[in-house]
């Protein structure tokens, strides 16, 4: 894996010092691989990180749906059901929604995008964006959540609801730092 390189967009990306955090612990990254028809159900990425994965061998259809716009076939519980950091929801297999979910559903229906990702191509999942993936022939993929200037202030949210006041406390001062030495603020 070293000759992957994080894209350039992503560069500065306060995960790298959460290593150590309760919440970020082996959610970093990751290599993906998996046979036609397998893929990953509906979700949402955790405490607001954003997410890009690259294609590196094979197809992958992804259907995404914005914040607050919860899939067709999705149950999302009530607050009191989810936990402090993330959602809690009930999503079918990925292959289920598209063969099952997605042929009933038309144009009115919630806005969704759809793409089919070829080998490499990057794909962005902006933090809050509900995704599912199918891949349509053994694929193989990396992927990262990051946290940037985009979705950070979500993510110290995000934080601080699960109660982890030591990492709302380290990237607070991380970004001061990082705004301060950009002549920012």
């Amino acid at each position: 894996m070293a000759c992957l390189r994080t894209p350039s967009y992503f560069v500065r990306d306060y995960v790298r010092s959460l290593e150590k955090a309760a919440h970020m612990q082996g959610t970093r990254q990751w290599l993906v691989v998996g046979g036609a028809r397998s893929g990953s159900r509906f979700h949402v990425d955790p405490v607001a990180t954003s997410a890009w994965n690259l294609c590196l061998q094979g197809r992958k259809l992804w259907a995404l749906y914005p914040p607050g716009a919860p899939p067709p076939g999705v149950r999302v519980h009530p607050p009191a059901e989810a936990s402090a950091s993330s959602i809690g929801f009930e999503a079918p297999p990925a292959a289920e929604w598209f063969d099952d979910v997605r042929p009933w559903l038309d144009a009115q229906s919630a806005p969704r995008y759809e793409v089919v990702q070829e080998a490499g191509e990057l794909v962005f999942v902006p933090a809050g964006w509900w995704h599912c993936v199918l891949n349509l022939e053994e694929t193989v993929a990396f992927t990262q959540n990051v946290i940037t200037e985009g979705n950070i202030a979500a993510s110290i949210g995000a934080f601080a609801r699960a109660g982890d006041f030591d990492t709302v406390e380290l990237l607070t001062r991380l970004r001061a730092e990082e705004l301060g030495a950009l002549g920012v603020g």
